[in-house]
């Protein structure tokens, strides 16, 4: 039986590869195939209420991906939540909508990718009326936010403008993708999906595990012609007339290409598979932020979401009662919506320049372990120099006895670089992901710093009427005194923002890149990577916001390409 054909297939029907399947449908003269390996949980409520997503975690709904022993974090391996369905990690993420900073865009620019164009934050571009929806949380009766952001002016600390203009400093409540008229989750799935799942088009297969990409080498360059996947466990082939999207995630996006033969002769020989494309760069370059968070004992009668945590029956039934009467109450909320960005605050004295510069000089490992690591270290270089927005904080809930609330502190723009390769050959098996944080001694030395400003945020007021005076801690040992203890709890307690990009870098080949500026894989015609693993460095803010942007503007190229119809959307054309 012949196997059937698609002008474009995509793997993967995350947030990327939706925003990908609906705007290439959007033509009636085009035939799309989405496959996706998860199931379809649009009709779950741990989806669609927004503060249910903790449930997902660790189901099979969830990837339930772990890195490798991290060194640095006293051989602990951490969590790496990725959605295993339909909408990927847009439907189990916390929701936030954050914007990364221009010099985040501007810096990618300067490695060579201009193709993208990402400057989506000029007023004649963004808007107001897109398929994702957000709001703010619908809670009432909630001093903390306020006192949030009063507490960072009162440290001389407002917000300095729009958090979406792309350069501001200061404390502000966050959106979420959440829909201001139901309250239920706004996601790729019902944002892209949905509004297009009637086009007779467009076809999408659920439960379908991608095994390999068939490349065949005409003239010295590979095209994609198949895509084999197993589905309901017997094995399936398509064909492709136009191109194969790969949108599998920072993760399964490099898996997917070494089991195809694109990758390191050396790894792909251990494995059995055959190479196709010598590049040693796919799966290498992973990024991601490094979360710490103290838990602070908060006075009596100070709402909490640790009841919710705990599952607590009283607290469930409630928080249940109001958001199905009016949709308010804690389920209404993510729980993580007060952010600040900030710099490094003791840098700031008199003498901080020298001290900065002496960080830099003496506490960056001189061993490069990817060609881009030397231009990061200088990008990281100027961001810190001058208006650092190198942190963030935000309250969520703990599930030790007692009340509290956790202040975080992340890394944004760490210098730590690591990588994530298939383990087996066998494609039902989880890849080998090892970030390798704080590698690069400089990591450590800035957490501590943000970690220890911590203990700052928790004596001024207005906050700290709302915590207990020498109250206890959510872990024993979270106290951040001195650069030496915040060092050492970083160590015990950091955790993953899940924010990991850049395994297969969107850089010149030189650089080591995997992807052109148009995304297409060195060394075919018809392969492309739209995912977060093309952000060459992590932004600063969560990667929700940029994958989008990156998916939408990667259609565009598509289109172009292939001379696809444009389609006015809210005055712009797709």
């Amino acid at each position: 039986m012949a196997a059937e054909e698609y002008d474009f297939v995509i793997i993967g029907g995350g947030t990327s590869g939706l925003v990908v399947a609906n705007r290439l449908s959007e033509d009636p003269r085009t035939k799309v195939l989405v496959l996706e390996a998860g199931e379809n949980h649009i009709a779950d409520p741990r989806v669609s209420t927004p503060a249910l997503h903790v449930s997902l975690h660790g189901t099979e709904a969830d990837w339930n991906f772990v890195t490798t022993p991290q060194e640095a974090l006293n051989g602990r391996q951490i969590g790496q939540t990725q959605g295993r369905m339909l909408g990927g990690s847009s439907a189990i993420n916390v929701k936030a909508l954050i914007a990364p900073s221009k010099s985040d865009i501007n810096g990618w620019e300067k490695l060579g990718n201009l193709a993208l164009g990402l400057d989506w934050i000029d007023d004649d571009i963004r808007g107001v009326s897109g398929p994702v929806q957000a709001s703010f949380p619908r809670v009432f009766n909630d001093p903390l936010p306020k006192a949030w952001v009063d507490t960072f002016r009162n440290l001389g600390y407002p917000i300095s403008g729009d958090p979406f203009s792309g350069i501001c400093t200061g404390a502000y409540s966050c959106p979420g993708t959440v829909d201001h008229v139901s309250r239920d989750r706004s996601y790729a799935a019902t944002a892209y999906y949905l509004p297009a799942s009637k086009r007779p088009n467009l076809r999408l297969l659920t439960g379908a595990l991608v095994q390999s990409i068939v490349l065949e080498d005409t003239d010295g360059c590979c095209t994609a012609t198949e895509v084999r996947f197993i589905r309901d466990e017997k094995e399936h082939i398509v064909r492709t007339c136009k191109e194969v999207v790969l949108a599998a995630g920072v993760f399964q996006s490099p898996k997917i290409l070494e089991l195809s033969g694109t990758g390191a002769p050396s790894l792909l020989e251990k494995q059995g598979i055959p190479v196709r494309i010598d590049n040693p760069y796919v799966g290498e370059n992973l990024q991601d932020h490094l979360l710490v968070g103290i838990g602070f004992e908060v006075q009596d009668g100070v709402a909490t979401s640790d009841d919710l945590l705990r599952q607590d029956e009283k607290a469930i039934q409630a928080a249940l009662a109001a958001y199905q009467t009016n949709r308010t109450g804690p389920l209404a909320s993510s729980g993580a919506t007060s952010f600040a960005f900030m710099p490094i605050v003791e840098f700031l004295a008199e003498d901080g320049k020298a001290k900065l510069q002496d960080l830099f000089d003496n506490c960056i490992t001189p061993v490069h372990s990817h060609p881009i690591q030397q231009e990061l270290n200088q990008l990281v270089r100027a961001l810190q120099s001058g208006d650092s927005l190198e942190y963030s904080d935000a309250f969520h809930g703990a599930t030790q006895p007692g009340n509290f609330i956790t202040i975080s502190a992340g890394l944004l723009h760490p210098l730590s670089v690591g990588n994530v390769h298939i383990a087996s050959s066998d494609p039902t098996k989880a890849p080998a992901i090892n970030p390798r944080y704080l590698s690069q001694p400089l990591d450590i030395e800035i957490l501590a710093r943000h970690v220890k400003f911590l203990e700052t945020i928790a004596i001024i007021e207005p906050l700290a009427t709302y915590l207990k005076p020498n109250g206890k801690r959510n872990t024993p040992t979270s106290y951040a005194k001195d650069l030496e203890a915040a060092k050492a709890y970083i160590r015990e307690a950091g955790v993953s923002f899940w924010h990991c990009v850049g395994s297969c870098a969107m850089l010149p080949r030189e650089k080591g890149g995997v992807v052109s500026e148009r995304l297409v894989v060195y060394g075919t015609r018809n392969l492309r990577v739209v995912d977060a693993s093309v952000v060459p460095v992590v932004p600063q803010s969560n990667t929700q916001s940029t994958v989008y942007a990156v998916a939408e503007r990667a259609a565009d190229i598509i289109k172009v390409d292939h001379g696809l119809m444009k389609v006015a959307v809210n005055g712009t054309e797709h």
